[in-house]
């Protein structure tokens, strides 16, 4: 008995096409047929039919009684390793590579050491893939675990530009390999509308494919280490989070309730007490990518702040350090305190970590907030210190904070090809931690509680 989910196309096809994308930049305009084959996945119904026109577009989703003019279906095929020739015969070998030195330092044949060569870059008898075909008012898409690899619609050229002789032979090549994926498409379609492709994905399907959800004790039990602690000590770590629980409350932005401050505030006091801050984390000062030294003395707040910010101070590091209505009128002038001025941890839109100055009549306070999934063991060290110092902050989502301390919330286990580390929406749950299963043996699978394989429905 075969499996519906193993396609003819194999995995050194597949690594060929997803580099002809890398390598080249290429994303093959081919001609609507071609990729309209891959479409077949989505599709219950013949295939619409090359648009000229938004009018034709218009007609077809009319004729149908379509609603949207959008389709999106996502799959799982397993592409078998085949033989050591689909991946390079004995010519191509030694075109690729230089294995008479290694010949002479281990006295391994030519046949010898092509074999071991694909065995390592080929270790598993099969690879798994996401195939996902996409359509919208006459454009079609194909994408292999997130790379577009191949586009057909109105406007494209049915060519991709050319200026040199291996990129036409490159072109002809991913044309190649694109009909062999579009019949690997078919087969899979062919296991939706039999009712196998559930079955044999729920049965075959290795964890790093596969959705889930695990404590983060056992993640930290069977790994034996913690990286969100940020190099903080666990007995440490468990103590400060029992401190978050008990003298963090949430404070919701513009809350009147919460601490606060009555003394006037001015960027030195912000600036110092972001450097106890700093210093809590471990940090120092010769650690800071940005950090010009002799800007200001060492013990100046700025000089860590201009370690380890963002940089962009918008004007933030001119003010007279201890003039309070120069960093007030700054704080409400026109246009004034962008959100950068504030990026006290460098990072991207989810790793980054921000000190706001909040105000009101009562006083003022600063807000501490950033991603726990990465910076949990900063957030509290920071907290903790700039409070001792006598600031009055507050850290956003604190018990989240807590939780990644001391290992009492679940982490979410996501397919390999998924790159947000951080921050995950799902089932309506927000994770502030994921993480991937990579082999099908590996310790943490029995520790997950696995989500059902999600069949898609062929639309038409």
């Amino acid at each position: 008995m075969g499996y519906p989910l193993r396609v003819k196309m194999t995995e050194p096809e597949v690594q060929e096409l997803l580099e002809l994308h890398t390598e080249y930049g290429l994303r093959p305009r081919t001609p609507w047929g071609l990729v309209g084959q891959c479409l077949a996945l989505a599709c219950a119904e013949p295939l619409m039919p090359y648009a000229k026109t938004p009018d034709e577009t218009a007609r077809f989703y009319a004729e149908h009684g379509l609603e949207t003019r959008k389709r999106e279906v996502r799959v799982w095929a397993e592409f078998p390793r085949g033989d050591i020739d689909d991946w390079l015969d004995p010519e191509e070998f030694d075109l690729a590579y230089d294995w008479q030195w290694d010949s002479a330092r281990t006295g391994e044949t030519k046949e010898e050491i092509r074999r071991r060569y694909w065995r390592d870059e080929f270790p598993e008898e099969s690879g798994w893939h996401e195939i996902a075909v996409h359509e919208e008012d006459g454009w079609c898409a194909v994408t292999i675990d997130h790379v577009m690899i191949a586009e057909a619609g109105q406007g494209l050229l049915p060519c991709p530009p050319v200026g040199r002789l291996r990129d036409l032979e490159a072109s002809d090549r991913s044309r190649e390999l694109l009909r062999a994926l579009a019949a690997a498409t078919r087969q899979v379609a062919r296991a939706l509308d039999d009712g196998a492709y559930g079955p044999d994905a729920e049965a075959r399907m290795p964890p790093q494919c596969r959705w889930g959800e695990m404590s983060r004790a056992d993640w930290v039990r069977i790994e034996e280490w913690n990286p969100w602690l940020n190099d903080m000590d666990e007995q440490d770590a468990v103590a400060l989070a029992a401190r978050l629980r008990a003298e963090a409350p949430d404070v919701p932005w513009r809350s009147e309730e919460g601490p606060w401050d009555t003394r006037p505030l001015t960027s030195r006091m912000y600036f110092d007490l972001l450097r106890e801050g700093y210093r809590a984390t471990g940090r120092k000062l010769d650690d800071g990518s940005q950090y010009r030294r002799g800007t200001f003395p060492d013990e100046d707040g700025r000089s860590w702040y201009l370690a380890f910010a963002d940089g962009r101070d918008h004007g933030l590091l001119d003010l007279d350090p201890d003039d309070p209505e120069a960093f007030a009128g700054w704080l409400r002038g026109p246009g004034a305190a962008p959100d950068h001025a504030f990026e006290v941890l460098a990072g991207h839109g989810y790793s980054r970590c921000d000190l706001y100055p909040e105000v009101s009549g009562r006083g003022w306070r600063l807000r501490l907030s950033g991603p726990s999934g990465c910076h949990g063991g900063d957030l509290a060290r920071m907290w903790a210190a700039m409070t001792d110092a006598g600031g009055a902050v507050v850290l956003d989502d604190a018990d989240r904070v807590a939780d990644v301390l001391d290992a009492s919330d679940t982490v979410l286990v996501a397919p390999v090809i998924e790159t947000d580390l951080y921050l995950h929406e799902r089932n309506g749950r927000r994770y502030e931690t994921v993480t991937h299963v990579y082999a099908p043996d590996d310790e943490l699978a029995p520790s997950v509680a696995w989500e059902p394989v999600e069949v898609p429905e062929r639309q038409l």
